[in-house]
């Protein structure tokens, strides 16, 4: 049986909802931690327990084994090119 790992889900909208109810439903992972830049969005993933955990961006980076983008491909260029891209 394989290890169940620590995933962040940036953005929490409809389709990082979506992976997090299916993830927490499979239990493959061992804590999902919620990040997305509309409070109206975790708030709602945590009442729904989409998520175990909303962080700010760069402490969900830290903490993660495993990373989601979910969220606009404009949005996701800018955020590789901040994050990881030199």
């Amino acid at each position: 049986m394989t290890e169940r790992k620590k995933v962040a889900i940036i953005g929490v909208g409809l389709i990082g909802g979506s992976l997090a109810l299916q993830l927490h439903e499979k239990k493959i992972a061992s804590r999902l931690i919620g990040v997305d830049a509309s409070d109206e969005h975790l708030q709602k993933a945590l009442e729904l327990e989409l998520v175990d955990e909303v962080l700010r961006l760069d402490e969900a980076i830290a903490t993660a084994e495993v990373i989601i983008l979910a969220m606009p491909v404009d949005s996701m260029v800018t955020l590789l090119q901040h994050y990881w891209i030199e």
